[in-house]
């Protein structure tokens, strides 16, 4: 196979996304480069030994902070004929189509990658985003929906890709191995708790993860005499906020903080009864579900990000609707209240979808094809 190397441009070298170009790593024939920005929020510390190179470039933001410009120029410049650009598709980077057009001109294969929309964005970003697409050579997006969304919308079929958004499932199963039933339970007895009797919630505190919905709904059940705690893995703004909120309510949390350690998160997911999530959900469905855990989200696809493909309402986990903490608070009564059969209907379909459409091996393999099939494209347009 001829040698080609690809150059991946980012918003950041996010933990999640390791096992992905590692995996790409040890199977395409050159060398893998991901050029990242400074979203540090999710980032991992660069000095860490990967078998891809790693390099932080300086950012800009324009704007009423909303538009971020990226010194990925030089970087660009180096790729040859042959080579391959992934660009991030987020419409607010906005340097992207100049990396683009410079690409094409030069004979370098290109792939957009990024969300097909995002919760709430279906205006100008979305136009920009579409746009971006048509310049590359082949789309690739989070979810199989996207895809056939975006065919619908007349694109290529044949160069249109998904990934179906996974994470790093060895980890997991190495955590969910580590965590037998009974040492789940004794570690549950001493924060009080038991296994099935308390909702689980993963992500950044902020005003779209709508935890301040599931608060008011578990204040409600409180006052109906039925107390559910609420596990929290996660940091944020909303932080000072939701503890007050909670405190006012009577609801009992325990606030986790946040951790990208599976050994730390396995023991709070396994003894959940669901994950729940009161705004825009995205990755972490995806990482409940590696765990088995059933579902409540809202039932407003265009208001939750892409990964939200994975979720059916009543086959592995349940909807609600949105911005309706009454409606919120009948699905959770709604969770407990099934019966043993009804749950383990829940859960069985949970694990089904992550070995159909959402592990990592497959993520690799559906990008790796991405990345072969913009260099096709490239090749047929030229003639070679």
């Amino acid at each position: 196979m001829t040698s080609f190397d690809t150059l991946f441009i980012q918003p950041s070298l996010a933990r999640y996304r390791i096992p992905l170009y590692r995996g790409l790593a040890g199977e395409l024939p050159g060398r893998v480069t991901v050029v990242s920005g400074s979203d540090a929020s999710i980032d991992v510390p660069h000095e860490e030994t990967f078998p891809f190179t790693t390099i932080r470039c300086s950012e800009r933001i324009l704007g009423n902070h909303t538009l971020v410009f990226q010194e990925i120029a030089e970087h660009v410049r180096k790729l040859e004929s042959g080579d391959v650009l992934v660009i991030n598709g987020n419409p607010r980077y906005v340097n992207s189509l100049r990396a683009l057009i410079t690409a094409k001109r030069r004979g370098i294969a290109t792939v957009w990658w990024g969300h097909g929309w995002s919760a709430g964005s279906h205006g100008a970003l979305s136009r920009v985003r579409r746009r971006l697409m048509h310049l590359s050579d082949v789309v690739l997006l989070f979810s199989d929906e996207e895809r056939e969304a975006y065919i619908n919308l007349g694109f290529d079929a044949s160069r249109v890709f998904a990934t179906n958004n996974a994470l790093d499932d060895e980890s997991i199963r190495d955590a969910v191995r580590d965590w037998p039933e009974t040492r789940v339970n004794q570690f549950l007895s001493t924060h009080g708790l038991r296994r099935g009797e308390y909702l689980v919630f993963v992500g950044r505190l902020t005003q779209k993860a709508g935890i301040e919905e599931i608060v008011q709904a578990l204040g409600l059940l409180n006052r109906q005499g039925l107390p559910v705690p609420l596990i929290v893995i996660g940091d944020g703004i909303q932080k000072p906020a939701l503890m007050a909120q909670a405190d006012a309510l009577g609801v009992q949390l325990v606030m986790v903080g946040a951790s990208f350690d599976e050994h730390v998160i396995a023991p709070w997911m396994l003894g959940a009864r669901a994950f729940v999530y009161g705004g825009a959900v995205g990755l972490s469905l995806i990482h409940a579900f590696h765990y088995g855990v059933p579902a409540i989200v809202h039932d407003d696809p265009w208001h939750h990000m892409p990964e939200v493909a994975a979720f059916r309402d009543a086959e592995n986990g349940l909807s609600f609707a949105r911005n309706d903490v009454g409606s919120l608070t009948n699905s959770i009564l709604k969770m407990f209240d099934l019966d043993d059969l009804g749950y383990d209907s829940l859960t069985n379909q949970v694990r089904a979808t992550v070995q159909r459409r959402f592990t990592m091996q497959a993520m690799i393999a559906r990008t790796q094809q991405a990345i072969h099939t913009a260099r096709e494209v490239v090749g047929l347009a030229s003639g070679s």
